[in-house]
C-alpha cells in the first residue's frame, strides 16, 4: 500500500510542475502587451497592406518576403520577438484584440478613402491638361 502511496506522489511530483504552467496560461493575463493597442493596430494594418501588395505582385524570390515582413515591425521600433509576445498576450485578451482589429479596419478604411481620392484628383488634373492642350491647340 505504501509503494502505491509513493508512486502516486511521485507522478504528481512529475506531472505538476508540467501541468501548472499549462493551466496557468489558460487563464486570461491581465498585464499589459509589449507592444500597445494603437501601434499595433498600424503594423497589422501594415501588414495586410503589404501582405496584398506580395499577392498582386510578388517578389522573384519566394523568400524574399521575410524581408519585407521583418523590416515591418523594425519600422515600429521593435523586434520580431516583442511582436510575438504581443500577439500572444492579445490572443489571450480577445475583448483588447477586437478594439485593436476595429482600429486596423479603420485605419485601412481611411487609407483606402485616401487613395481613392487621389485617383479621382490625377483623374481631374488629367482631364483639366488635356482641356488646356485641346485650347492651346485651336488657337493655332
Amino acid at each position: 500500500m505504501k509503494k502505491k502511496q509513493r508512486m502516486k506522489n511521485k507522478y504528481l511530483t512529475i506531472l505538476l510542475p508540467c501541468l501548472l504552467p499549462l493551466l496557468m496560461s489558460c487563464q486570461e493575463d491581465k498585464g499589459r502587451p509589449l507592444i500597445e493597442e494603437e501601434r499595433m493596430a498600424h503594423i497589422i494594418a501594415d501588414y495586410y497592406m503589404e501582405q496584398s501588395t506580395l499577392t498582386q505582385f510578388p517578389p522573384a524570390k519566394g523568400d524574399i518576403r521575410f524581408y519585407y515582413y521583418s523590416g515591418l515591425v523594425e519600422k515600429y521600433g521593435c523586434t520580431e520577438e516583442e511582436f510575438d509576445s504581443s500577439v500572444v498576450w492579445y490572443t489571450k485578451n480577445l475583448d483588447v484584440y477586437e478594439k485593436v482589429y476595429n482600429q486596423v479596419e479603420k485605419i485601412l478604411e481611411a487609407r483606402k478613402d485616401s487613395i481613392l481620392n487621389l485617383i479621382e484628383i490625377q483623374k481631374s488634373t488629367a482631364k483639366d491638361t488635356v482641356m488646356t492642350q485641346d485650347t492651346l491647340t485651336a488657337g493655332k
